[in-house]
């Protein structure tokens, strides 16, 4: 029941899906959302999901299908996004700082001027993303190791 209800409201595109609240001032189109209830969103099924601009920081999204959301610009600050699927996401000047994304399915994922200072890599699945202007300074890499401080669209070694 609950799956239905969020596709309904997905697919209408009248109302956020469950876990996220409408923000004030929105304008028309898609939903520009924050997490009320972040508990309900580990494992959430919102493949598509348009939420640009959408602040979602400290979010438990640990599992979730984002693949091929938009959420450029959005805020995802130390956000929990382990085992995530971001495939094809647009997190284009996205905040990623401190954000969790262990094993994350990052393929071919939009991550141009995202920040993802001190950020944790380890194990996430960067095939083909976009990381032109990414600031990845203190990022932890997928084979373990940090990305030194000026570290901007490559990770250069600590």
């Amino acid at each position: 029941m609950r799956a239905i209800k969020i596709a309904i409201i997905l697919l209408a595109l009248a109302a956020p899906a469950e876990g996220f609240a409408q923000m004030p001032g929105a304008s028309k189109g898609p939903p520009v959302c924050e997490i009320t209830d972040v508990a309900k969103c580990a494992n959430a099924k919102l493949p598509g999901i348009r939420q640009p601009g959408a602040s979602l920081i400290n979010a438990n999204l640990t599992g979730a299908d984002l693949s091929g959301a938009d959420l450029s610009g959005a805020r995802l600050c130390s956000a929990n996004l382990t085992e995530t699927d971001l495939t094809a996401t647009n997190l284009s000047k996205t905040d990623l700082t401190g954000a969790k994304l262990v094993h994350a399915g990052l393929i071919q994922a939009d991550l141009h001027d995202a920040d993802l200072r001190a950020a944790d890599l380890t194990g996430a699945d960067l095939t083909g993303a976009n990381l032109e202007g990414a600031l990845l300074s203190g990022a932890t890499w997928t084979d373990g190791h940090r990305c030194s401080t000026g570290s901007v669209g490559i990770c250069k070694p600590q």
